[in-house]
């Protein structure tokens, strides 16, 4: 039974405690009781050179993209470097009706997204270093790029796994970064942008923790136990949330504010997002590939070719089907908005001369792929009424 990728709709605050949801712990004094001198000196380097680098960011009124530096380098650094887990700037794509009532496909690109590596077989075999500093460990079978790839093509999967359609180079993030260099401590803007990917991005980890066989059911009891977190900066003021769903509602919650200019609250980001990174590998990471596991069973059960992709269009699952008439609409409003803005300039009786040359043999013929797709629409506007009014169960519910 395939998937529909639309993110949550609603997203509203509550609090995380509540509902059974990992949060950081913020007490540093209690977490350098375990520390050794060593590691102890490590963390406290860690925060002055934080301190350091954002009074002088603000000093010098620095840009976005140096605040973005500055976090890479001193807050996220040790998540950047694990080689089970991925950091990029990288965009998500979504649904969204626009002013028609029509479905369209858009994206958004927040700052940074983290989430987990996959490997390419041929490149593994070949010893090539980019999965892995040890070479002698075997990468996880799970996350083999391909195994990913024709599972998200089977129409009876149609799993999305990256936040770009299609690809496998940053599959189920677990955080995501926005960032802003405007040094006011109120500023919601950066809050509003992360919202929007935590709505998605749940969404995405909800489809993975479905039945592949029946999606109106999660896999076990505890598989709507997953969450998401969100970090947010207004030049040296970050703000830290985490979100989690319940009955395809997302909800969210800041859990820690500070300005990173005071060592003790520099310390104390460092020392949250030092947790979260323990949370992607010791809950985050295991809870994908468990999951992944049943999906992969439905795609042996319904195994497609590669060859059907390429052959048989009208076998490719929905989110090809729609990001493809999305597409091809936007290309048929530009085209009218073109012709429209022509026929304006013509009847001022001065119209401007094009410096296009057309090319020989490329008249006004008209658009039979575009006539195909809008026969097509119907059947997937059918197919997308049906995924997002199937019921959903509660009874994984957290308690």
């Amino acid at each position: 039974m395939p998937l529909f990728p639309k993110s949550f709709d609603e997203c509203r605050k509550s609090n995380a405690k509540e509902w059974n949801v990992f949060t950081p712990d913020v007490d540093v004094s209690r977490y350098k009781e375990t520390l050794s001198n060593d590691q102890e000196k490590i963390l406290h380097n860690r925060a002055e050179n934080l301190v350091w680098r954002a009074v002088g960011a603000e000093f010098y009124h620095a840009s976005e993209f140096y605040w973005e530096i500055c976090a890479w380098r001193d807050i996220f650094d040790l998540i950047h470097n694990d080689d089970k887990l991925r950091v990029d700037k990288r965009p998500y794509k979504f649904v969204e009706t626009d002013s028609n009532g029509e479905l369209s496909v858009k994206r958004r690109i927040p700052d940074a997204t983290f989430g987990i590596k996959t490997f390419d077989g041929i490149c593994n075999r070949l010893g090539f270093p980019a999965y892995r500093r040890d070479l002698k460990k075997e990468p996880e079978p799970l996350l083999l790029e391909c195994r990913l790839r024709e599972m998200m093509r089977n129409k009876s999967c149609g799993l999305v796994v990256d936040g770009v359609w299609g690809e496998t180079g940053l599959i189920f993030p677990f955080a995501a970064y926005e960032a802003k260099s405007k040094s006011h401590r109120y500023d919601d803007s950066a809050e509003k942008q992360v919202q929007h990917a935590c709505q998605t991005y749940l969404a995405m980890l909800d489809d993975l923790a479905r039945d592949p066989n029946n999606v109106t059911e999660y896999q076990t009891k505890e598989s709507s136990q997953f969450q998401f977190f969100a970090f947010t900066s207004s030049a040296s003021f970050w703000e830290v949330h985490v979100a989690w769903s319940s009955l395809e509602e997302c909800m969210m919650e800041t859990i820690w504010k500070g300005d990173i200019r005071k060592y003790s609250e520099a310390m104390q980001l460092i020392y949250i997002v030092d947790q979260i990174h323990d949370f992607a590998i010791e809950q985050h990471y295991p809870f994908v590939l468990k999951h992944l596991e049943a999906w992969y069973a439905r795609d042996k059960q319904y195994h497609v070719y590669s060859g059907e992709w390429y052959y048989y269009p009208e076998r490719r699952p929905l989110w090809h089907k729609l990001e493809k008439e999305s597409r091809m609409v936007k290309q048929e409003k530009a085209r009218e908005a073109r012709e429209a803005r022509k026929t304006r300039e013509t009847h001022k009786g001065n119209p401007k001369p094009s410096k296009r040359v057309r090319r020989k043999g490329k008249g006004k013929s008209p658009n039979w792929e575009l006539f195909e797709l809008r026969d097509e629409r119907k059947v997937v506007s059918e197919e997308v009424t049906t995924m997002l009014s199937r019921p959903i169960s509660i009874s994984s519910d957290s308690d």
